[in-house]
């Protein structure tokens, strides 16, 4: 199982592709071609059958948590290490969206969409 979530997460990596949820399809960044789609799902899900799927979305889950254990880790190790107001400044600067990159995204995804369907 583990090789298998590992081949789709590097099949569907966000510097390679990015994911059309119109088409619920991952396209490759380069060429415009479908990567991964429904199809892929269907054929998994008669490879492994709904316990595989199960403990693929299992393992995903685990992996998501640990992920997420290691950026609150990093993030605590950060505020133990500055005063209250320099860590919320500096947290805030963190997730504080930048306007202009998000704009351009969603041109350039309505321009690569326009293309493929």
């Amino acid at each position: 199982m583990g090789r298998l979530v590992r081949e789709i997460l590097r099949v569907t990596d966000p510097r390679l592709t990015f994911y059309a949820e119109q088409s619920n399809t991952w396209y490759d960044v380069r060429t415009k071609q479908p990567v991964v789609d429904i199809l892929l799902f269907r054929k998994l899900h008669r490879a492994v059958g709904s316990f595989g799927l199960s403990g693929l979305d299992r393992l995903l889950s685990f992996m998501i948590v640990k992920e997420l254990q290691l950026l609150t880790g990093a993030i605590q190790g950060n505020f133990v290490l500055k005063e209250p107001s320099d860590m919320l400044d500096s947290f805030m600067r963190q997730i504080t969206p930048i306007d202009s990159i998000i704009g351009k995204e969603i041109i350039f995804m309505n321009f690569i969409l326009r293309d493929i369907i």
